[in-house]
């Protein structure tokens, strides 16, 4: 199958999934006028992440890549075996978690360098309105109080979000780019890392979504286990999730960022984060095939 024939294919099944994640937020919209918004817009992230994010990926992945090699049966051990979720890569999950949590004060240098871009006046206020509508958007979901809240709010922001999205884009996204070789893992990781990026429809994010999303490409590469990049993205999404938290109104309304950590902190977690990602790619498996 062709490289354009996979990707249109890709896009079939996404639209399935939204179609059916339209049927069952159709169906569920009184809630949404009946003073219930706060639970219609869980349910919103609840069915993108399990019909669009999660389902259409492996749907796709058995329909055109382990279909036509097992005709005898449904395959469904092949498909995530081809999504490398078979396996946990232990020695990489502790890495992943030293990085992560070495990357913070680099993460937030890049995202006040991002805001801080001298964009054009016009492109500078709809990305303002953009983020604020983004923030209030977030707020809303994140109004749940309670045990249960928090909870459901670490499952559904951190851990669904985190395999959903990891599915797509260095699941789906990277075995369609990479399939039979047709492109480097360089120039796919940057193609998969932007896509990431540009999806989350948010200029003042663009660089570090960017930066994670190109990242976790190679997370996947040199463990060979998409739990790596999973790990990753769902801690990445728990800092931000804590950070809003212990935030400040003031703080939360800033579209333009200051600085949380000092230039020597940043320097050190560079360092840090430099030496990891090192260590990650010099005991990687995958040099052993090169």
């Amino acid at each position: 199958m062709k490289f354009w024939t996979h990707l249109w294919f890709l896009l079939l099944f996404l639209a399935g999934g939204l179609i059916l994640c339209g049927i069952v937020l159709f169906a569920l919209s009184p809630l949404s006028t009946n003073g219930h918004m706060v639970a219609y817009l869980h349910l919103v992230q609840w069915s993108q992440n399990l019909f669009v994010m999660m389902a259409a990926p492996v749907a796709w992945m058995w329909f055109v890549q382990v279909r036509p090699s097992h005709p005898e049966g449904n395959g469904w051990r092949a498909t995530f075996d081809v999504l490398h979720l078979t396996h946990i890569n232990y020695k990489y999950a502790g890495l992943t978690l030293l990085f992560m949590l070495a990357a913070i004060p680099v993460m937030d240098s890049l995202e006040v360098f991002n805001s801080r871009l001298p964009w054009p006046e016009s492109i500078r206020q709809y990305a303002e309105e953009e983020s604020l509508r983004n923030m209030t958007v977030i707020q809303t979901l994140l109004s749940t109080s309670g045990l249960f809240g928090w909870i459901e709010n670490i499952l559904l922001m951190c851990v669904s979000t985190a395999i959903g999205e990891e599915l797509l884009f260095r699941g789906a996204l990277l075995h369609s780019f990479r399939r039979e070789g047709s492109m480097s893992i360089h120039l796919a990781a940057c193609l998969v890392g932007l896509l990431f990026a540009l999806i989350h429809f948010e200029l003042f994010g663009l660089i570090p979504r960017w930066f994670l999303g190109t990242l976790f490409v190679y997370l996947v590469y040199w463990s060979k286990s998409l739990w790596t990049p999973i790990l990753a993205h769902c801690l990445n999404n728990l800092f931000a999730l804590i950070a809003y938290n212990l935030a400040t109104p003031e703080e939360l309304s800033q579209v333009v960022k200051d600085y949380t950590f000092s230039p020597i902190w940043i320097v050190l977690s560079a360092l840090v984060s430099a030496y990891l990602l090192w260590q990650m790619q010099r005991l990687s498996p995958q040099k052993a095939n090169e």
